[in-house]
């Protein structure tokens, strides 16, 4: 905010205590979470915050609290799919709370991602995110023996499972999907996956679902560890040269289903009419694709308030909420439908 006549027009603490009707140390507690409010009060405050455009004092928090108010953030590149949404959900989530953030971009690189977290867990940060699966789960465990507090949303740690709130019923939707596949006609898949740390409950979803139905199944038709559409996109073209009876690639995340619709696209075929392509995540520029791709919803912002509430509870010296559940949705769009017979297919490449 500017200045008019030498007075600061920074909206005060005071000024947030009066319009919720409370006293001044009532909004210093809702923001630096030192002394239990309830949840009313908590809420009535945070909205005049935001209504008055009242930003905490940091430094004053942090001499007060010893703490430096800040969460650290390790994400392997800011382009990857679900980083954008995720990121501002949870920045959103930690100012609530009287946070901010610092992040960390290790790349596929060892040794920043070793840098970042030693300075998080040497005084930059009272605790991190990990939301990349390129953190090993050593690494992880051993930041938690050392006392230090660590999350991994969507990511369960043997041995260190609190470290994970979130109980998502991704497997289940995910199933549903492949069902969905089979009952439109198709029988023959292919498989482009992401990290296996990153997608346990899929990569075994797609095992019991093949053996289930009794589908053909070899390693030339799935490729995992794909990190980028780029890959996906050359692991897709490699995979329907090798395979051309597929009629449904199954992607463990949007990212990859963008990339194999520009290797479907690069080998002549049309989506769906020749080739079905479905996602995982539901990211915005998915409604908007031709076709529109068919995926799983993944509901961001309850994801980022339950994980940074976890882990500002554990800063703070609280006993952590219990786990929270989220639901996952099956959103049927433009990139699925039946199968095309092989001999359509043949008579559609052999037109000139």
């Amino acid at each position: 905010m500017g200045k008019a006549n030498g007075v600061s027009n920074r909206v005060t603490i005071e000024q947030v205590a009066q319009a919720v009707g409370v006293a001044k140390s009532t909004v210093s507690h809702a923001f630096s979470g030192q002394r239990p409010i309830s949840a009313s009060v908590r809420r009535r405050i945070f909205e005049a915050a935001e209504r008055l455009n009242y930003r905490p004092h940091y430094a004053a928090q942090a001499l007060a609290s010893r703490r430096t108010m800040n969460i650290g953030v390790l994400i392997r590149r800011m382009t990857d799919h679900f980083c954008p949404a995720h990121l501002q959900a949870v920045e959103e989530a930690a100012a609530k709370r009287g946070y901010r953030l610092t992040l960390g971009i290790t790349g596929d690189d060892p040794e920043k991602m070793r840098t970042y977290l030693e300075s998080f867990s040497n005084g930059q940060a009272d605790g991190v995110l990990v939301h990349t699966a390129t953190v090993s789960e050593e690494v992880i465990a051993d930041l938690a023996r050392q006392g230090y507090p660590v999350a991994t949303p969507l990511r369960i740690i043997p041995g260190y499972e609190e470290l994970c709130p979130i109980a998502i019923d991704l497997g289940t939707t995910f199933a549903r999907l492949l069902e969905y596949l089979y009952s439109l006609g198709h029988r023959e898949f292919g498989f482009i996956m992401g990290l296996p740390s990153d997608v346990p409950e899929r990569h075994q979803q797609i095992l019991r679902f093949i053996d289930e139905k009794g589908l053909s199944h070899s390693d030339d038709r799935m490729v995992a560890n794909l990190v980028s559409m780029e890959a996906a996109e050359s692991a897709t073209m490699a995979l329907l040269n090798r395979c051309p009876q597929i009629t449904a690639v199954v992607s463990s995340n949007d990212e990859l289903a963008f990339g194999a619709m520009v290797a479907a696209h690069g080998c002549g075929l049309r989506v769906p009419d020749d080739l079905t392509i479905t996602g995982v995540d539901d990211v915005p520029i998915g409604r908007y694709c031709i076709p529109s791709l068919t995926t799983v919803r993944i509901p961001i912002p309850e994801i980022s308030t339950a994980e940074v509430n976890n882990l500002v509870d554990r800063i703070e010296g609280k006993p952590s909420a219990s786990m929270t559940r989220v639901r996952t949705e099956l959103l049927i769009r433009g990139s699925s439908g039946p199968p095309r017979t092989r001999d359509a297919r043949k008579t559609q490449e052999n037109t000139p």
